[in-house]
């Protein structure tokens, strides 16, 4: 396509020269250089066009839509989700620091408290004295030297303090749950990238119908088109025939309202396409004011449909979905009998405190945790059997729905069938009404039929081109369809 248009250009290019060359001996000069800026035109406006084929819409349609790059955060959030059940493996650890100030001593003693008793006991070699003989002793020892002498003894300590501290805990055992969350992390991966693609079938399948729209109304266009130059032809023969008076202005008058009708709808057609490429630049992610020229396809895939394509639905991304959800509830069920199994856990901690104002002072502990419910077993076997429930659910509907599937898949390859059948009878109808055409041309110029019969035969082609167009168009989408449902 290119080296066509760059050939072209070259020999457009050299006549225009010798064009001019001629017009250096005297010939016009203008009429050249209009020429030339006209062609310069055109060449620009060719370049600002882009050419589009289905897969590169396709393509782009995939880079650019947002359900699709929404798709992508929702398989990017399921990884972060992955990497938030892994760090269940490894120890958790805490820091904790504070300070503390009481308006009244926590540790508070004195003599003088009312009730207050105060054991004392000694030992002198290996006999110990207590009680009423070991104070009469101390009395008569000391009782000049305690004489006059007024003892009170006040005791308060822990009125204010700091601390701090750090802690590991290691989990050994957790009755299964760390485990098989980070399976149920791993199974929402996998769902997440399973309803990517279907994502990105979908978007492959929408930008497929719009582009066969715009090719479905440039053709009808075509078709128009081609109608008109027949008519701008019949009605210059018309005219001269009513002028001559062979014909009546009656027939002339058919004509002309059939070339309006056709002017009508091609006003239509082109807004029909102005609109269609607008939304088909929207979802692929082009600039409303870019040009486009779309490339239409000239052959059709041939029909290739085996019966066993569409007789499972195992390979179908749906049932993939079915089959995680039936895996998630299984999970689920395991997660909530873990409630009841033993937990086993190893820590460590160490803190620095100063609490007696004295300098902080450090100490540290090694411990073990181990706990077994004994009362929870009953919920927990409940919350059990509900899952069992709900997994028992999720099979019956992955059973129900894979057989609405092959019903799917076998009607989708019906359609096909249907639809290729109708494609030849589209294009013998084409081959007859052309042939119908022709000969009642002949006939009109022969002057055996009037101008209504070659205008009836004129709309039977035009109509028949038409629909030979939707039915082409209709069995490429059901194609892409079917093999969206069976690949």
């Amino acid at each position: 396509m290119t080296n066509q248009n760059d050939n072209y250009s070259h020999n457009y290019i050299s006549d225009t020269i010798v064009s001019l060359d001629h017009a250096q001996k005297g010939e016009t000069p203008m009429k050249n250089v209009t020429l030339l800026l006209l062609f310069l035109v055109f060449t620009l406006t060719l370049q600002a066009q882009r050419v589009l084929s289905l897969d590169s819409c396709k393509a782009m349609a995939l880079r650019n839509q947002v359900s699709v790059r929404n798709a992508l955060l929702d398989v990017e959030a399921a990884q972060h989700t992955k990497t938030a059940a892994f760090t269940k493996y490894f120890p958790t650890i805490s820091a904790s620091a504070g300070y503390f100030h009481s308006f009244k001593p926590i540790i508070d003693v004195s003599s003088s408290e009312t009730g207050a008793t105060i054991d004392v006991t000694a030992s002198y070699n290996g006999i110990q004295y207590s009680g009423d003989y070991l104070e009469q002793l101390i009395r008569e020892e000391l009782d000049d030297v305690l004489e006059g002498l007024d003892l009170d003894v006040n005791l308060k300590m822990l009125d204010h303090g700091a601390f701090a501290g750090v802690m590991a805990m290691q989990p050994i055992l957790a009755g299964g749950r760390i485990l098989n969350g980070n399976k149920l992390a791993q199974l929402g991966i996998d769902v997440a990238e399973t309803q990517l693609l279907m994502t990105q079938d979908e978007v492959t399948l929408n930008t497929e119908e719009k582009y066969y729209q715009i090719i479905l109304l440039q053709e009808k266009l075509k078709t128009i088109e081609q109608a008109l130059c027949l008519l701008d032809t019949l009605e210059r023969d018309a005219s001269s025939a009513a002028n001559a008076g062979v014909i009546s202005r009656n027939e002339l008058l058919k004509v002309q309202l059939r070339q309006k009708d056709l002017l009508a709808a091609k006003m239509q057609l082109d807004d029909g396409i102005n609109m269609t490429q607008r939304a088909l630049k929207q979802y692929i992610g082009l600039d409303y004011d870019t040009q486009i020229q779309i490339l239409t396809p000239t052959e059709i895939a041939p029909l290739l449909i085996n019966d066993a394509d569409f007789n499972k639905a195992e390979h179908r991304k749906e049932f993939q979905l079915l089959e995680a959800a039936v895996q998630a509830e299984e999970l689920k069920g395991k997660m909530a009998l873990g409630e009841s199994r033993p937990q086993l856990a190893i820590g460590a901690t160490y803190g620095y405190s100063n609490v007696f104002g004295n300098k902080f002072s450090g100490n540290g502990i090694l411990f073990a945790s181990f706990s077994l419910p004994l009362t929870s077993w009953a919920e927990t076997n409940q919350n059990y059997l509900k899952q069992e429930i709900a997994r028992k659910q999720a099979e019956n509907r992955k059973e129900d729905l894979r057989q609405q599937m092959i019903l799917q898949q076998t009607q989708a390859a019906n359609e096909v069938n249907q639809a290729f059948h109708q494609l030849g009878n589209r294009e013998d109808a084409v081959a007859l009404a052309q042939q119908n055409l022709e000969e009642v041309r002949n006939y009109y110029v022969a002057g055996m039929v009037g101008t209504s019969d070659y205008l009836e035969a004129l709309t039977l082609y035009q109509q028949t081109q038409n629909d030979l167009v939707d039915q082409r168009i209709t069995y490429l989408l059901k194609l892409s369809r079917y093999k969206q449902l069976t690949r």
